[in-house]
């Protein structure tokens, strides 16, 4: 009793007695979890051995061939990342990562029109993360079509016919600024923006956005100026598909006074018409832009019902340096400098908080700076139904289990019939879709053509 009494175990070996016992109540590590933690750390290869293992065990894991489609991505198989999550998403259509990582396997693709109609979808997400990803890469892949129809449209320039284009469509280039206050500059920016949005609440007109315009000027060598002169104006009308094209001057003058001019240019006949110019205090800024607005109008013939003419007149803020600021924030926005963008548009709302369009561009600029990389989905279970299944159930798993993984000739049909008992969620559905196999007549889209699951079974 007293050797009893004075024995002592190591510590180091209780510890490692409880952490195996710790270890041992926990149970097994699944193929899934496995491949979701090799996700997380960026170890694709085992990422992709552990999750081909987890939906070979159970074709009905959406969670798993979901990941295994993001683990292709990442490791740029895009054309079978595709393959995957199309599958997933025919089963789910709102999983919010599996929309962000689709839409971004098909713009590396070069499909930017299934892109663009992925990532329409995004109000419909709920999962926040995702829905703002999605938003951010519409943008993106917007700007993308752009520069591609831009390029085609220089390539094809001779076959361009103005006569087909939109009556009454019209395209507005960046001011120009003929004083000598460098500080004013901006402005050139900020005019042809607010021109735009002007003109754009009139129903009668088709107005061209001016991302376009801004994406064509970088095509054609112009810069980050955007400026035309009167012989290349109605070129750029044509390339953009616009009848007609407003080319504008601004010019601060002696005594606080400002000077603002517009020509109209005809783009099927080569010829430019001024409007009347408009000048005026420079604290009346935004009163004299919407008066030469409506010059402008006037000059295109179109009659403006009073709600229209009502919703052009509104200020979308008092201050000029508010203005300023904004016009700043477009100009690094167009020159791909989100963060100087976001300073800017902040510094706009700081100096006036009821600055709308200045909040709405911040959003974008934080969201296209935050989010064009895909970000992985949160980690969770199989998507199917929780709940304890009776043993009877259990045992049927197992025998299901085992005939899914252990017998190459097991047929489809047959899958079909039994593969409801893996799920009580596909159970008490009842559909058919949700008893077959997700990746059912997919069977080679390993990255050096390796069979990542067995699915070309009799």
């Amino acid at each position: 009793m007293k050797l009893l009494a004075t024995y002592r175990l190591p510590l180091a070996f209780c510890l490692l007695l409880f952490a195996v016992f710790l270890t041992s109540c926990a149970g097994p590590v699944s193929h899934y979890n496995r491949g979701r933690d090799a996700l997380e750390n960026d170890d694709y290869e085992k990422a992709l051995a552990a999750l081909r293992l987890a939906v070979k065990e159970d074709p009905l894991n959406t969670a798993a061939v979901r990941d295994l489609g993001i683990v292709l991505y990442e490791m740029k198989n895009y054309k079978n990342a595709a393959l995957i999550l199309e599958k997933v998403r025919q089963r789910q259509p709102d999983d919010g990562p599996t929309a962000v990582y689709l839409g971004a396997a098909y713009e590396a693709l070069g499909r930017l029109d299934e892109a663009t109609q992925i990532y329409r979808t995004y109000p419909r997400i709920k999962d926040p993360d995702a829905r703002d990803q999605l938003s951010a890469r519409l943008d993106a892949a917007i700007q993308a079509k752009l520069r591609l129809d831009a390029r085609q449209a220089l390539a094809q320039e001779r076959a361009i016919d103005p006569q087909s284009f939109p009556e009454n469509s019209v395209a507005v280039l960046n001011f120009r600024n003929l004083g000598g206050n460098a500080g004013f500059d901006p402005l050139a920016k900020g005019l042809a923006d607010m021109v735009i949005t002007d003109l754009s609440q009139a129903a009668a007109l088709t107005v061209v956005e001016r991302s376009r315009m801004q994406v064509l000027m970088d095509e054609m060598g112009l810069g980050q100026s955007g400026l035309a002169d009167e012989q290349t104006a109605p070129r750029v009308g044509q390339l953009l598909g616009a009848k007609k094209v407003v080319q504008g001057s601004f010019l601060d003058l002696a005594g606080g006074r400002l000077r603002l001019d517009a020509n109209l240019s005809d783009v099927a006949a080569r010829i430019s018409k001024p409007v009347d110019e408009t000048s005026g205090e420079l604290a009346r800024f935004f009163r004299l832009e919407k008066s030469l607005v409506f010059k402008v109008i006037d000059e295109l013939g179109i009659t403006l019902t009073q709600a229209e003419e009502d919703a052009i007149l509104t200020i979308p803020t008092e201050n000029l340096l508010a203005f300023l600021a904004y016009s700043r924030g477009l100009e690094a926005r167009d020159r791909g400098d989100f963060g100087a963008a976001q300073k800017e548009f902040q510094q706009a709302i700081s100096i006036d908080p009821q600055f709308n369009n200045a909040k709405l561009q911040l959003r974008r600029v934080s969201l296209l700076s935050q989010h064009l990389r895909p970000s992985r989905p949160s980690r969770r279970g199989p998507a199917r139904a929780a709940g304890p299944l009776a043993a009877a159930q259990q045992r049927q798993q197992r025998l299901v289990r085992s005939a899914l993984n252990s017998n190459p000739a097991f047929s489809f049909a047959n899958k079909a019939r039994v593969a409801a008992t893996l799920s009580r969620a596909a159970a008490q559905a009842g559909a058919n879709e949700q008893r077959q196999p997700l990746l059912e007549g997919l069977n080679t889209f390993g990255l050096r053509g390796e069979l990542i699951i067995r699915l070309d079974l009799p």
